[in-house]
């Protein structure tokens, strides 16, 4: 077989043509990301609740819940958490405020229903066929790992979204144009935290790619027209070299100190620790000092954490059991027909191109670059949110291999079968995850506290003192799920925040973080006492009050034991629940259904 010269090309796509098929292929991710949206997945994770309960704030009060604050200052409100994500997820409010569910996911499933594009676009740029576009396009719509977290809320995948999207910025814009890139790429170094290690690698990279293009021009030492021409790219990355300085410089010692700790090249402790203990348990001899010490160990890291980045069983068939307690649990990041195409990509590559050199270099690197903050993390790895940019690397390797395979065909008919090939062995995921899935991810406990949330939301005149394990979450839970912020002012919203117990609804509703002393002396019929069982033996000595449960649709075991229940007692309830209906989203229930779907005696 021949090789084709796919150059860089500097031809201008057919606008009309490529502007309707991105439009297409975007209202068909829309439609099966925004599906079943309002209870699949069930249940939001902690992570998810702070960002939604702070956009809500931000919404109303232009602060966060301490009134100290704001979105510009372009700092984290609370330690562990970005700075921007609660401000993009706004939008959603605003053409939602009556339903919290698809407010709180409708930023996020836009963006996951432009990744596949952005993708498929940047592939499309090296290539300028419509075929790889499309192959792209269809690889990453029906990727596993890109699916699933569309539909949730976490801060990598606003950062991925708005990197991708400069990306695509500086490829396809002209000249001084591309400094537009700048706006993406700034509200996406202010997502998640463990993406602002990769902005400045991957400008490089995509320096580096425009510096080849125009290989020919340096080689007859055309020099200052090839300097003018990447102008702009370079000055975006000078800009994102002196931001990311100055946001080192900006923090506080304190959480300074604690950001940069997790980065492995300056944890000087953790080398030193590494190595004494691996003397102390060998024999005394010369040779320790050699093969053991603070560069051995940080080699033999980085490459333990390189290869858990693509480990199979990860990739392919499992996920991370270990900490992806909220994801599809049964099924890899990948499909296992995506390993044949990252293997036709290698293979075919090679003999169809003359300059598939630059081409490997650009889309290998962009994977290993992607590893980057998984490499230089200095606790357990975890790969999911991290390796973003290696798996989105991965995803535009499988589609150029889909494609470079339905090229060698000449058939149609050919080529259509090895799409609805690709389409069906791709089906598993989708029944796994709309199917088993959802009762699968309630062993989360964030499902519960809707639950919980929805139980009191239906009794408005009802007051209820609540013993939880993390009042903070409860607090977030409640004032999203049942739109609480409509009723508070804003100096009442700080107060509640900051007393103990803290309190909502004026004071209809008490949160506790431990058992109260004087808990009988709370306790009337019209009060609802509400104990997590994290919190047992926390219980009242009134005999009388009957105790009816929340409990897990996994093995019936308790999460919120209720004393005093005035809703679901008036119902006949269950010993035991095994939901076979999606009755998930519990906002759109009937009391009786709602009752007997959740809560035992």
């Amino acid at each position: 077989m021949g090789r084709k010269t796919i150059q860089f090309s500097k031809n201008k796509p057919q606008k009309n043509s490529l502007v309707l098929l991105l439009i297409i292929i975007f209202l068909i991710n829309f439609a099966c990301k925004i599906f079943k949206i309002n209870s699949i997945p069930p249940g939001a994770t902690y992570d998810e609740m702070v960002y939604v309960a702070e956009a809500q704030i931000i919404l109303k009060y232009g602060t966060d819940v301490s009134g100290e604050w704001r979105p510009w200052q372009l700092l984290p409100s609370k330690t562990l958490y970005s700075e921007l994500t609660s401000s993009t997820l706004i939008p959603g409010f605003l053409i939602f405020p009556n339903n919290l569910v698809l407010a709180s996911k409708f930023v996020p499933v836009i963006m996951g229903s432009a990744i596949p594009l952005l993708l498929a676009l940047i592939v499309y740029y090296f290539f300028r066929k419509k075929s790889f576009l499309l192959c792209t396009a269809l690889v990453a719509s029906l990727n596993p790992w890109i699916f699933q977290f569309s539909r949730m809320g976490f801060d990598s995948l606003f950062s991925s979204f708005f990197y991708l999207l400069g990306i695509v910025f500086l490829l396809y814009f002209a000249q001084w144009k591309k400094l537009l890139a700048l706006i993406p790429l700034f509200l996406g170094f202010f997502q998640y935290q463990g993406h602002k290690i990769i902005i400045i690698p991957l400008l490089a990279l995509l320096y580096f790619s425009f510096l080849l293009k125009d290989w020919t021009a340096l080689k007859k030492k055309q020099f200052k027209k090839v300097f003018l021409k990447n102008l702009p790219v370079l000055i975006i990355l000078v800009f994102f070299i002196f931001l990311s300085i100055n946001y080192v410089m900006r923090l506080s010692s304190s959480l300074a100190a604690e950001r940069m700790s997790e980065i492995t090249f300056i944890n000087q402790d953790e080398l030193s620790d590494s190595v004494i203990e691996q003397r102390r348990l060998a024999f005394a001899s010369p040779l320790n000092k050699i093969f053991t010490n603070k560069l051995t160990v940080y080699v033999s890291t980085i490459f333990r954490k390189l290869l858990k980045s693509f480990d199979p069983y990860i990739l392919f068939l499992r996920g991370d059991l270990s900490v992806d307690t909220f994801a599809l649990n049964d099924y890899g990041f990948f499909h296992p027909l995506d390993l044949m195409l990252f293997a036709l990509f290698l293979l075919l590559i090679t003999q169809a191109f003359v300059n598939y050199k630059d081409l490997l270099l650009f889309f290998l690197s962009f994977i290993l670059l992607g590893t980057l903050p998984t490499l230089l993390k200095s606790d357990n790895v975890w790969i999911t949110f991290r390796n973003a940019f290696a798996f989105f690397g991965l995803v535009m390797v499988a589609g150029i291999g889909l494609a470079l395979l339905i090229e060698q065909f000449k058939s149609k008919k050919m080529r259509y079968l090895i799409i609805a090939i690709y389409i069906i062995m791709s089906s598993p995921f989708f029944y796994k995850y709309f199917i088993s899935y959802p009762i699968r991810q309630t062993a989360h406990k964030g499902f519960y506290y809707r639950v919980l949330a929805n139980y009191i939301d239906r009794q408005a005149e009802q007051k209820f003192i609540l013993v939880t394990d993390l009042s903070s979450a409860t607090y977030d839970y409640l004032l999203t799920y049942n739109q609480l912020l409509k009723t508070e002012t804003r100096s009442a919203l700080i107060n509640s925040a900051q007393q103990r117990p803290r309190l909502l609804d004026g004071d209809r509703i008490k949160i506790y973080d431990s058992c109260p002393e004087d808990l009988d002396n709370l306790l009337d019929e019209n009060t609802t006492l509400v104990i997590d069982w994290l919190k047992e033996p926390c219980q009242p000595n009134k005999q009388t009050l009957a105790k009816t449960r929340i409990v897990s649709l996994i093995d019936n075991g308790t999460h919120f034991s209720l004393y005093g229940d005035n809703l679901c007692a008036n119902f006949s309830l269950q010993p035991f629940i095994n939901l076979k209906t999606n009755y998930l989203a519990v906002e759109k229930l009937e009391d009786e259904i709602f009752c007997s779907s959740f809560f035992i005696k």
